[in-house]
């Protein structure tokens, strides 16, 4: 999938950086190999099975939540 390809993920350690997920999600760093977010980064993170739950679009960062084990992979 292109998504993979575009971006890395990156799995958070956010017990403290971030508000508690539901039972099974995980939270993922996105990090654009640019400065910038692509218009279509959140209809890709949803078709993987994620929603964006904050950006930095002046660096080309998105914190995404998933309670899908393969989200990663995707």
């Amino acid at each position: 999938m292109a998504f993979r390809s575009s971006y890395r993920l990156v799995a958070l350690l956010t017990m403290a950086l971030l508000p508690a997920a539901g039972a099974g999600a995980a939270d993922y760093l996105v990090i654009s190999k640019t400065n910038a977010l692509p218009s279509g980064l959140a209809a890709k993170v949803q078709a993987a099975g994620g929603t964006i739950t904050r950006t930095v679009g002046q660096v080309g960062i998105a914190v995404v939540r998933s309670a899908d084990p393969a989200f990663k992979a995707k």
